[in-house]
C-alpha cells in the first residue's frame, strides 16, 4: 500500500519507527501510530490515493478470504483476517463512503462471515446497513444504474436479514429477506451471479420462516436447493441439505432427517469445510439422541463443539452447548446439564442472540422441572417465554408456555395448567413441532386424569402415543408412558401399569 521498498521498511525498523511482529507484519508503535494518520490528514492530496490503495489491497484480501472460508484453508483465512480486520472494515467504510461497488462486492463474502462467525452480528449488521443506506440512495437516484449495482444490493439486503435473524429480529429479518429478493428479481435472471444471490436470499428466508412455519421453510430451503445444483455449487448445496435435515428433524421426519445431514456431511468432506462439517455433525448428533441413542448422540455434539472451539466460531460454540445440555439432561445427568445450560444462556447473551437466549432457558426449566425444583423451573420459563414473545420466536413461546403448565400441573392449579398445555400443544401443532406436541398432549393428559376427566385424558394420551408412533420418537415414547400409566391405574389394570413403570 506504501509502495515501500524491502530496504526502505528495514531503515525504519533500525529508527524504531516500525518493529517487526513474530508473524512476519510489520507494525507502528502506538505513538507513531497516534502521530501519523495527523500528519497524513494534514494533505489531501497524498491522504486520498493512499487510503484508496489501501482499500484496493483490502477489497482483494477479503475477495480471496471468503473463498478460503469455504474451503480446507478456513483456519488459516480466519487467522489472517482477525490479524487484519480492523484493515478490513476501514476499507469497507472507504469503499462504502464512495460507492465502490466492485471493490464492496469483493469484501462482502470474506468480512460478513468472518463478522458471523466470531458472533459479531451487531457489527456485521452494522456494516450492512451504512451499504444499504448508502447504495439504495444511489441506485434509486439513478434508474440507469447498471447491473452490477442492484446485485450487489440484493445481496447485502441478505446477508443484513440474516444478521438481524440472528440478533432475534425476525420481522426486521423478513422485511429485509424480501427487499433482497425484490432487488435480484430485477436483476438479469441468466446471469450466474444472480442466480447464486438469490439462492442465497431464499435460503435465509427459509431459516426466518421455519421458525413460524416449518413447511415454508421446507419450501424455500427445496427452491434454494435446486438452484445451487443448477449451478454446481457444492458450498451452497451443502447449505441447503444442512437446513432441510434440521426442519425434518424439527417435524420428527427423522430418518428423513438423517439422510439430508450425511448428504450435506459428504459435500462439507469433500470441500474441507470444517465448520461445516462440525454443523453436519451436530445435526446428526440431534437425530441420535431423538432416536435414544443418547452416547452415540453426545460424542457426535462433543466432536463437534470441538471443531468449532478450533475455528472460534462463536454462534455454532453456543449452539453447540446448548444441546448438549439437552443431551445430558436426557441422559440423566442434571447438574453437568444445567451447568452447560447455564454456560450457554452466557455466550447467547454475548452475542446478543435472543432466541438463542430464549431456548437455553427453556432448556435450564425443563432440568429444574425433572430435578423437582419447580420455583426456579417457573422463573426460568417466565423468561423463555418473555424473550420469545419479544421476538415472535414460537418455539420458544410454546416451550415456555408448556413448560410453565407443566408446572402449575405439579402445584394442583389444574385449569391454569390446562389453558398453558392448551396454547402450547396449539403452537407446537400449527408449527409443525411433533417431537414436542406430543410431550404437550401427554402432559394434558395427565391435567384431565388429575381433574378427573377420564375419557379427556384418553384421547390426549393416544393423540400423543399416535404421534410418538409417527416420528419413532424414543423420548416422546417415554414421556407419554409414564404420564399415561396413572390412567391403567384408574382403570384397574395394575398389573399392566406396573409392567409399563419399570419398562
Amino acid at each position: 500500500v506504501a509502495s515501500d521498498s524491502l530496504r526502505e521498511l528495514m531503515a525504519l525498523v533500525h529508527k524504531s519507527l516500525l518493529h517487526r511482529t513474530t508473524a512476519g507484519i510489520y507494525d507502528l508503535h502506538e505513538l507513531v501510530r497516534s502521530y501519523a494518520p495527523e500528519k497524513l490528514e494534514r494533505d489531501q492530496a497524498a491522504s486520498d490515493p493512499i487510503q484508496d490503495r489501501h482499500c484496493s489491497y483490502l477489497s482483494a484480501a477479503l475477495l480471496k478470504w471468503g473463498v478460503d472460508l469455504k474451503g480446507p484453508r478456513q483456519q488459516t483465512a480466519l487467522t489472517e483476517i482477525h490479524a487484519e480486520i480492523e484493515n478490513a472494515r476501514a476499507a469497507w467504510n472507504w469503499a462504502v463512503e464512495r460507492g465502490q461497488v466492485e471493490r464492496l462486492d469483493r469484501s462482502l463474502d470474506g468480512l460478513c462471515h468472518f463478522l458471523e462467525w466470531r458472533g459479531r452480528y451487531e457489527e456485521g449488521e452494522a456494516a450492512c446497513r451504512m451499504a444499504t443506506e448508502k447504495l439504495g440512495a444511489k441506485v434509486s437516484e439513478s434508474p440507469t444504474a447498471s447491473g452490477s449495482e442492484p446485485l450487489l444490493l440484493g445481496r447485502v439486503w441478505s446477508i443484513r436479514g440474516s444478521f438481524n435473524w440472528k440478533l432475534g429480529r425476525t420481522d426486521t429479518a423478513s422485511q429485509h429477506l424480501r427487499r433482497s429478493l425484490a432487488l435480484l428479481e430485477q436483476s438479469e435472471s441468466d446471469d450466474p451471479d444472480v442466480r447464486a444471490a438469490t439462492a442465497h436470499a431464499i435460503l435465509e428466508f427459509g431459516h426466518v420462516a421455519s421458525d413460524y412455519d416449518r413447511k415454508e421453510g421446507r419450501h424455500l430451503y427445496e427452491q434454494s436447493l435446486a438452484l445451487f445444483r443448477e449451478l454446481g455449487d457444492q458450498y451452497g448445496m451443502a447449505q441447503a441439505l444442512y437446513a432441510l435435515g434440521e426442519v425434518a428433524r424439527l417435524v420428527g421426519a427423522y430418518e428423513e432427517a438423517k439422510r439430508f445431514h450425511e448428504e450435506s456431511l459428504a459435500l462439507r468432506q469433500t470441500l474441507g469445510h470444517q465448520s461445516g462439517i462440525a454443523d453436519s455433525l451436530r445435526g446428526l448428533s440431534n437425530i441420535a439422541v431423538k432416536q435414544g441413542r443418547l452416547e452415540e448422540g453426545e460424542r457426535l455434539i462433543r466432536q463437534s463443539i470441538a471443531i468449532h472451539r478450533d475455528l472460534d466460531n462463536r454462534g455454532a460454540i453456543a449452539d453447540g452447548t446448548y444441546y448438549l445440555g439437552q443431551t445430558l439432561i436426557f441422559l440423566g445427568e442434571y447438574d453437568k446439564a444445567h451447568a452447560k445450560l447455564e454456560e450457554s444462556v452466557v455466550l447467547y447473551r454475548d452475542l446478543g442472540d435472543l432466541n438463542g437466549l430464549a431456548d437455553s432457558y427453556g432448556g435450564l426449566s425443563f432440568v429444574e422441572w425433572m430435578q423437582s425444583r419447580y420455583r426456579q423451573a417457573r422463573v426460568h420459563a417466565r423468561m423463555c417465554l418473555s424473550l420469545s414473545q419479544d421476538t415472535g420466536h414460537q418455539f420458544g413461546i410454546a416451550v415456555g408456555l408448556g413448560m410453565l403448565g407443566s408446572v402449575a400441573l405439579i402445584e394442583g392449579a389444574g385449569a391454569e395448567a390446562r389453558k398453558l398445555l392448551q396454547e402450547s400443544a396449539t403452537i407446537h401443532r400449527e408449527i409443525g413441532q411433533r417431537e414436542e406436541l406430543g410431550w404437550a398432549l401427554a402432559q394434558l393428559g395427565a391435567v384431565e386424569l388429575a381433574l378427573g376427566n377420564v375419557p379427556q385424558a384418553r384421547q390426549h394420551f393416544y393423540e400423543a402415543l399416535h404421534t410418538a408412533a409417527d416420528i419413532r420418537s424414543f423420548m416422546t415414547f417415554l414421556a407419554v408412558i409414564a404420564e399415561a400409566v396413572p390412567l391403567l391405574i384408574v382403570k384397574g389394570e395394575n398389573e399392566r401399569a406396573v409392567e409399563l413403570y419399570a419398562l
